[in-house]
């Protein structure tokens, strides 16, 4: 069918019916008011009765309902329906088969935009980030989860903070219209740049080097130092409770960014950031009384020092968080399997979907690696009631697909993940072809193999026929071009080449700078981190 017919039937449900127009539209399907034998229907209903977090698909032939027990969820059901349809262009829309109940596994799905480094989320047109920020709730993330880049800023009070302050504070308004949630950071030991040396915090224990610090960071354990922190969390919070944002999570975080290593304050993670994270937690429901908490650990115990037996103990008689949030660099933490979540709390994960295996991190376009991210969502053995994906741009666009597939069924097949976006986001015909080629990649991605090249060749050579059979908003779609870019440049350099000396591959990596929005010409003190989410062609 090429003609679709879509009603809301409240308008409660207009932003839904809007969303889910414009992807069809921009599939070939064409939106029309009435309906005859080549036209599907799509109805799109709330049921406030439903179980809660839940959707549901019915319907038979020609027409079609969605259902949800929030605007949000019909989204979600929205999402669900597009990624299980086949698109053509000789054929339009063959409607997804999937009928029936869904409430996904995990409660809490969030999605993290870093904003620092000029990257994606700091550059990208507002128009752009709100048009992703819907693509996330298609896939069923329902916590948007952003900060001001406070890593980046000389002050907050200037006019550069206040111009992010500023959009941080429409994106969340943006999240919540469709009906997201919204969460930020709370920080507990770093603030801006420019801050007096006299508060600055010694160096943590780092010999494993997995803690990271940038320089911006204080003593809490100095008053002066808990004072700059007290205040630079009531001007960001305050900031976004007088411009009307809702703010229903804040968390907390240990390391890179923050830490301080003084007689008073180490081990960071069990005795100082327990300390400035209630501080902070207690200043935000000064804002925001119904915000719920979340603590993270990442990298707690990377050398041990206790600092897990720490938060447990601390917890133990107070519970003044809601929830931990676990992970690190490589594999999950045994922590919270082995010995339990400190204080019982529920337990979320923060699935690193951006750095891992190149750098700098989309140095040749699209970044995926979907069955490293499955193999250690499963270490968890189920205990997670959700996640906080950590996302640097839309380079790892494939990543953020299998984490939510996981979080909707934590059985989930990755293949059957690759299959759906193959189908959706570039309709593609042969989905087993697609899945092969991504599969090659991720296998050549921390590779130096011998078989590197051969892989990356057979890579380059069956995106050269995916490219061939796409429709043509498939083959013009960014979702594909730095996918192609991908296969192409990794078939250059596991032949040694230098990708900067080849007009091709420079070209490429040029339209690839341009999707992602990143700097051209910029002077090397504007940001020194920038080289890290920008491709490698010259500046």
């Amino acid at each position: 069918m090429k003609k679709c017919r879509v009603t809301a039937e409240c308008g409660e449900l207009a932003r839904a019916e809007q969303i889910l127009k414009a992807r069809l539209k921009t599939r070939g399907i064409v939106i029309c008011g009435s309906e005859d034998g080549d036209t599907l229907t799509i109805d799109l209903k709330l049921d406030r009765n439903m179980r809660h977090d839940s959707f549901r698909i019915t319907g038979s032939g020609t027409h079609l309902t969605v259902t949800g027990d929030t605007p949000l969820n019909v989204i979600a059901g929205c999402g669900s329906f597009l990624r299980g349809s086949t698109f053509s262009a000789s054929d339009g829309i063959r409607p997804s088969p999937k009928r029936g109940f869904t409430t996904p596994d995990c409660p809490f799905r969030a999605v993290y935009f870093a904003n620092h480094f000029h990257n994606y989320y700091q550059t990208a047109p507002f128009g752009e980030m709100t048009e992703y920020i819907e693509d996330m709730a298609l896939l069923g993330f329902n916590v948007f989860y952003f900060t001001v880049p406070i890593i980046n800023l000389k002050r907050l009070d200037d006019e550069e903070a206040l111009y992010h302050l500023k959009r941080a504070a429409g994106l969340f308004k943006a999240a919540g219209e469709i009906g997201m949630y919204n969460a930020t950071t709370v920080s507990t030991s770093d603030t801006t740049t420019e801050f007096p040396p006299e508060i600055k915090a010694t160096p943590v224990y780092d010999p494993l080097g997995r803690h990271g610090n940038f320089g911006n960071v204080v003593c809490i354990s100095k008053k002066e130092g808990r004072d700059r922190i007290d205040a630079d969390n009531r001007y960001v919070l305050g900031y976004f409770k007088s411009e009307g944002v809702r703010i229903d999570y804040v968390g907390t975080w240990p390391y890179d960014e923050g830490g301080c290593g003084c007689s008073d304050c180490a081990p960071w993670g069990a005795v100082g950031y327990i300390r400035s994270a209630k501080r902070a937690i207690q200043i935000a429901k000064e804002f925001y009384p119904e915000c719920r908490s979340i603590v993270s650990t990442w990298t707690f115990d990377t050398p041990p020092q206790g600092e897990w037996d720490a938060l447990s103990e601390s917890l133990e008689n107070e519970k003044w968080c809601d929830m931990i949030l676990a992970d690190s660099h490589e594999d999950f933490p045994r922590y919270p399997l082995d010995k339990g979540v400190p204080g019982g709390l529920p337990l979320i994960s923060f699935p690193e979907i951006s750095m891992w295996g190149l750098y700098p991190w989309c140095a040749y376009g699209a970044s995926l690696y979907p069955h490293r991210i499955a193999g250690i969502w499963r270490q968890t053995g189920g205990v997670l009631m959700g996640e906080r994906l950590y996302s640097e741009g839309i380079y790892e666009d494939v990543n953020k697909a299998v984490i939510a597939g996981l979080c909707a069924d934590q059985n989930k097949k990755t293949e059957e993940t690759l299959a759906e976006y193959a189908r959706y986001e570039i309709g593609c015909p042969d989905t087993d072809r697609f899945v092969r080629m991504t599969e090659l990649i991720e296998k050549n991605l921390a590779s130096g193999s011998q078989y590197a090249a051969e892989r990356s060749y057979e890579a380059y050579r069956i995106s050269l026929e995916i490219d061939a059979s796409l429709p043509e908003w498939g083959k013009h779609a960014w979702r594909w071009r730095i996918l192609a870019i991908r296969a192409l440049l990794d078939m250059h350099r596991f032949r040694g080449e230098d990708l900067t000396k080849n007009e091709e591959t420079l070209t490429a990596l040029n339209e690839a700078a341009d999707i992602f929005h990143c700097l051209k010409d910029y002077d090397d003190g504007l940001d020194p981190y920038h080289e890290r989410v920008r491709p490698v062609c010259p500046r």
